[in-house]
């Protein structure tokens, strides 16, 4: 007979979804001329009336090919730009060598009929993942792998839902982006080309990975989705307007452009002085590579520049004006500073002899974003570009030996694949280096002090002036976030709150170093150590409200920026005993996003104030985003205890079997030498 638990799976499932717990919060985005005031009417808890029915918007367009390659509109357009279908109807050549190309299959709306059906358990983390296929869609299905008294594993289902889009191209693999409701969601199983067959999704394959509970923000699809704007300012509900990377995210909004040529005559093209769109070719090598740095330049830790966000970049311009990339280098580094990362090529590139003494090396030099295909072997053309400007005789090889070897390919010495952090998949090193330079090891300036460090990413031919905003921010993040964080400076954190309290002292409205300060202050607050008295915990909460205070007067639209201020305002309004105020930050919260623990939070305030029913709908709510979260089990069961015994009896169970699952994960990993 099964456990009583495994007969319950299924109100799990449902728990939010019979009841419609979003149907009590309204599903308009927050009011800004009514945002700053946390003590908002909480007769709208009991406004069951809106169904909870919208999702990230997309309209199907008529000329759109069953294997989704072509980049087309398919939303109405923001202003100045016309979306690649237009391009297509005056450079239908240029549009369909384009359609070969990886980057026409960067997003697509996913085909059931083009997907496979897949399971797998992931030992890990005692999690175990099923991809099923049929006429209404693709689905992925999550569940916990629990002991039984047999001494075999049940399947406990947390989640299922459905996959709206697939992101990448495949020549890889195939990452998934599920729909709940209106937010988009990561989901954890990936598939891959070389084994043909569903694994873990990148980082996911760890003890405690994040499930189907990451939410897709506007900037995760910045390197996969053509155009992507947000609704009401919120950067979790999304507009996609194309789908794969497109013509104007290389050569700048087009509207202009369309409509000059569309009113001139066939002999006056040819005249014309400034065609109103961006040529990469015409651009300096700075500007040209920013085109392809900004999705290709990848570190550790973005920082977007003050008062601009991810997609206010545009061709013809310099990433760095609205974006600055850092880095964290490790103690001992090779020489190359290669870390197995899929997108590390230009670090590699910018650190190359090659690069360095070119006045025209570039990413187009080698790689032409119109074409992947070529009549000639690709080991040929990569070779005419090295012998563009080295002689053969000038390798130190005799030739003969060189066409034993790699049958005398330049780049396969030069440039060798390495593996990367993404399973089954290779890539090239770009250092452009002797081979001996690839397994050198050489120390790096912080060696003596065994610390890692923090660089900023640029070519070293275009030096910039230090960012200080920029760099402060990037230490706060890799203190908060704990980025590659072995060995990380000591009083890493005390430093970058000094830096940042200089910068809003001389800028007092800078909402991201606010928030930054604030973030600081709550995380030290929150640690327990006996080195932090009770009286210091009350000083930097104090401090922490301070500053989220100040972010919540600066940032009126529901952003990421505001929804992290009042985080820490719900924590500690609740912390405090202010379980009204409370209530309403975490109301604000779940308009915002898509977090079991900021619903659970909310469901605690609302409890505080005997709102049970209410109370009761967030604790399912929370489950039904995170079904690995105990502690809404434990609450629910609370709950329960005098009103429905057999079914707290039943929650209990579940929890207690949730956290007995997770203690073994946990111990299984630390048992490893």
């Amino acid at each position: 007979m099964k456990p009583q638990w495994l007969a319950a799976a299924a109100l799990v499932i449902a728990f939010a979804s019979a009841i419609g717990f979003y149907a009590m919060m309204p599903t308009t985005d927050v009011d800004p001329s009514v945002a700053t005031d946390p003590m908002r009417d909480l007769s709208q808890l009991d406004d069951m009336s809106e169904a909870f029915a919208s999702e990230p918007r997309i309209a199907a367009t008529p000329n759109e090919s069953k294997s989704n390659s072509a980049a087309l509109t398919h939303v109405s357009m923001p202003d100045g730009f016309v979306g690649t279908a237009s391009c297509a109807g005056c450079h239908a050549e240029h549009y369909a060598s384009y359609l070969a190309t990886h980057h026409s299959r960067s997003l697509s709306v996913v085909d059931a009929r083009r997907e496979m059906s897949g399971s797998f358990n992931h030992e890990l983390s005692k999690t175990s993942f099923h991809a099923t296929t049929s006429e209404s869609g693709l689905v992925h299905q999550q569940s916990v792998l629990v002991p039984t008294s047999s001494a075999t594993r049940e399947e406990f289902p947390i989640s299922e839902l459905p996959v709206k889009y697939v992101m990448g191209s495949g020549a890889f693999a195939k990452a998934y982006l599920l729909e709940d409701r209106e937010f988009l969601a990561q989901s954890p199983v990936t598939w891959y080309r070389k084994p043909n067959e569903y694994a873990m999704a990148p980082g996911y394959d760890i003890v405690a990975h994040l499930g189907t509970t990451r939410t897709i923000s506007d900037e995760c699809l910045f390197c996969h989705a053509g155009l992507v704007t947000r609704k009401n300012g919120n950067d979790e509900k999304l507009v996609i307007h194309e789908l794969a990377i497109n013509c104007e995210r290389c050569h700048g909004a087009g509207a202009e452009h369309a409509e000059l040529y569309s009113a001139l005559k066939n002999d006056q093209a040819d005249r014309v002085k400034d065609a109103k769109i961006v040529n990469p070719h015409k651009l300096d090598r700075a500007e040209a590579e920013s085109i392809c740095a900004q999705c290709h330049l990848q570190g550790d830790i973005s920082v977007d520049s003050e008062g601009h966000a991810v997609w206010d970049f545009q061709p013809g311009g310099l990433l760095s004006d609205t974006r600055v990339t850092y880095k964290i280098d490790k103690p001992t580094t090779t020489s190359d500073g290669a870390t197995k990362t899929f997108v590390d090529h230009f670090d590699q590139l910018w650190q190359s002899a090659c690069y360095q003494q070119s006045e025209t090396l570039t990413c187009i030099t080698c790689h032409d974003p119109h074409h992947t295909e070529s009549e000639l072997p690709s080991s040929v053309v990569q070779s005419q570009h090295c012998m563009s400007c080295h002689a053969d005789e000038a390798c130190g090889l005799a030739h003969e030996v060189r066409v034993e070897r790699e049958q005398n390919v330049c780049f396969r010495c030069h440039m060798p694949r390495v593996d990367s952090e993404v399973p089954h998949t290779a890539t090239t090193n770009h250092r452009i280096a002797i081979p001996s330079a690839f397994e050198a090891r050489v120390p790096s300036a912080t060696d003596q002090a065994g610390q890692s460090s923090l660089r900023r990413l640029h070519s070293p031919l275009d030096p910039v002036q230090p960012d200080l905003r920029s760099r402060a921010i990037a230490l706060a993040r890799w203190q908060l976030d704990g980025i590659k964080n072995d060995a990380r400076p000591k009083n890493l954190s005390e430093t970058a709150i000094d830096e940042l309290l200089k910068i809003v002292q001389s800028d007092p409205n800078d909402a991201v170093c606010h928030l930054a300060i604030a973030r600081l202050y709550s995380a030290a607050a929150d640690v327990e150590s006996e080195d932090v008295s009770d009286d210091s915990k009350t000083k930097l909460w104090g401090l922490a409200q301070q500053h989220a205070l100040k972010v919540l007067s600066l940032e009126s639209l529901p952003t990421s920026i505001r929804k992290q201020a009042l985080e820490i305002m719900l924590a500690k309004t609740f912390d405090d005993g202010e379980y009204e105020t409370a209530s309403r930050y975490g109301i604000e919260l779940i308009q915002i996003g898509r977090n079991a623990k900021d619903i659970y939070n909310t469901g605690l305030a609302l409890g505080r104030m005997q709102q049970f029913s209410d109370a009761e709908m967030a604790f399912r709510e929370a489950i039904r985003i995170d079904g690995t979260y105990t502690a809404p089990y434990r609450s629910l069961f609370k709950l329960y205890s005098a009103a429905n015994p057999a079914l707290a009896a039943q929650i209990r169970e579940i929890g207690m079997m949730l956290e007995t699952r997770e203690a073994e994960a946990f111990k299984a990993i630390s048992s490893k030498p």
